[in-house]
């Protein structure tokens, strides 16, 4: 008898299973709810601090109750080994002015000081992550983060806009989790990476304190205790919440297989369902049994999805605010009903000032079912159609971007503000559209130029990566491919 292959047979069995359980819709759902514990533990010792969720699984961790206004994105990727960056399309200083607001550091009534029980505030976030098996504290928090620290701090000094003789530039990363010839060779990277930032055109407030990381974990025995008279930096708190077991599986009593690291990935497990509809229902979807999970989620997935093509579900665009709001970016679910109406008001009958411009991919369904067209089915709502794909062509970034700034400029001359929409899975078509619109409506200082389309600013590659910082810094999502970039680098340099 062939022990060998029996055990090798035994090995995959075990090791199916793990993968099944691991990818189980019920088991995740309750392997996070238990993880959410832990970070509302964490909230309740540091209560006077934001908790921000780092994109994309630490949203499935943060109760909304008490999630900060604002998100990070802090990639893994960018803390991998030999691969690391601080990479400006994610620079993550939409997170510094949650900081400066609450640290009497900037020149305004709005930057005040709050106490808690007459004690000195902590002026610090609390940044929620987690990672799979193998690991207790992701990429993302034990390098990532403290490459972003170190970062900012050697900007705003370079930039001479805090305390040289009091400011700490040092790399800090976690012991345990980085070695120190890894530690010495991100931090021969620091100053290249500084410089890079304090060249951008992001605005960088000014700190009362260096930034440092601080680590916590499902392990942490004792919970470090800060204040701000005695702490002489601004702690980020890492907070990675997951609990490190065994192939990252393991049963509870409750009747669910513990997940470490639940909310990674969840294209492969989700069935659709999104942090925010998943904490909208949670006391509901938690109550239905394992076997009847499934098919429970697809509905209510499928229920939500009605709700937005009626537009009920609306959310406001983000405006640009670099150049005052007067350009936004949007996705087509997002926007209100009366956008796709053909008998849609104009905007001084309405509170809604915006000019609408509509775009897909050419390869998603159009928006709400309207018909194809170019432009103009109203003088305030235009619709075109881009395949990012071609170079050349009716449908090309080449051929269309000129029809979508004519309508832009139509509006922005008769003072109207003008959102840039297009269908969510394809945000590279609004992120682009909207730097041309900048690129050739706006002067380098963000203000409106007048005149004619033909009068443009000087074009080339750095001018448009400004445009792309200024989308960035009100829109930290945006992020546009390689490939739509060279579309629109193309359609602004090459000879035509």
């Amino acid at each position: 008898m062939d022990h060998t292959y029996d055990l090798r047979t035994f090995e995959h069995q075990a090791r199916e299973e793990i993968r099944k359980l691991s990818n189980d819709l019920y088991n995740r759902l309750h392997s996070i709810t238990e993880d959410a514990k832990f970070v509302g533990k964490v909230k309740d010792i540091y209560h006077q601090l934001p908790v921000v969720e780092n994109l994309r699984c630490g949203s499935w961790y943060v109760d909304p109750t008490i999630k900060s206004r604002v998100s990070a994105y802090f990639k893994s990727a960018d803390g991998h080994y030999n691969a690391w960056t601080y990479n400006l399309r994610r620079p993550n200083i939409q997170l510094l002015p949650v900081i400066v607001e609450h640290s009497g550091c900037a020149n305004s009534s709005k930057h005040a000081v709050f106490y808690v029980n007459n004690l000195p505030p902590l002026f610090s976030v609390i940044l929620v992550d987690s990672t799979r098996s193998g690991k207790r504290i992701p990429d993302a928090l034990s390098k990532t983060v403290p490459i972003w620290c170190a970062v900012v701090n050697r900007a705003l000094q370079l930039r001479k806009i805090v305390n040289l003789a009091l400011w700490d530039t040092n790399l800090y990363t976690p012991p345990d989790a980085v070695s120190k010839q890894e530690h010495w060779q991100i931090e021969a990277r620091l100053d290249g990476w500084a410089h890079a930032l304090a060249a951008s055109s992001y605005e960088l407030p000014p700190l009362s304190k260096p930034l440092r990381p601080v680590w916590i974990t499902p392990a942490t025995k004792e919970f470090p205790t800060f204040n701000n008279t005695n702490t002489d930096f601004h702690p980020i708190i890492c907070l990675s919440v997951s609990k490190v077991v065994q192939d990252g599986l393991q049963r509870r009593e409750a009747g669910y297989s513990y997940v470490q690291g639940a909310g990674d990935d969840h294209e492969s497990w989700s069935l659709g369902l999104t942090p925010s509809l998943f904490w909208e229902c949670r006391d509901e979807i938690l109550k239905v049994p394992q076997d009847e999970m499934d098919d429970f989620v697809r509905e209510l997935v499928r229920h939500r999805a009605n709700l937005r093509s009626d537009g009920s579900q609306m959310m406001l665009p983000t405006p640009i605010e670099r150049v005052g709001g007067r350009i936004a970016l949007s996705s087509n679910s997002e926007l209100p009903a009366d956008v796709f109406s053909e008998t849609r008001l104009a905007p001084e009958e309405t509170d809604n000032d915006y000019c609408y411009l509509l775009m897909n991919s050419g390869l998603a369904e159009e928006p709400r079912d309207q018909p194809q067209q170019s432009i103009g089915r109203s003088a305030f709502v235009a619709y075109i159609q881009i395949d990012m794909e071609k170079k050349v062509g009716d449908k090309s970034l080449a051929g269309q971007l000129p029809v979508a700034l004519q309508f832009i400029q139509r509006c922005l001359s008769g003072g109207r503000r003008v959102c840039v929409s297009c269908d969510a899975e394809n945000s590279d078509l609004s992120a682009v559209v909207a730097m041309a619109a900048l690129q050739s409506f706006f002067d380098d200082d963000g203000r409106l130029i007048s005149g004619e389309i033909a009068i443009k600013p000087a074009v080339n590659k750095p001018t448009l990566r400004t445009r792309l910082q200024w989308i960035i810094a009100s829109q930290p999502k945006a992020n546009p491919s390689r490939t739509a970039l060279k579309r629109l680098n193309e359609f602004y340099m090459s000879p035509r």
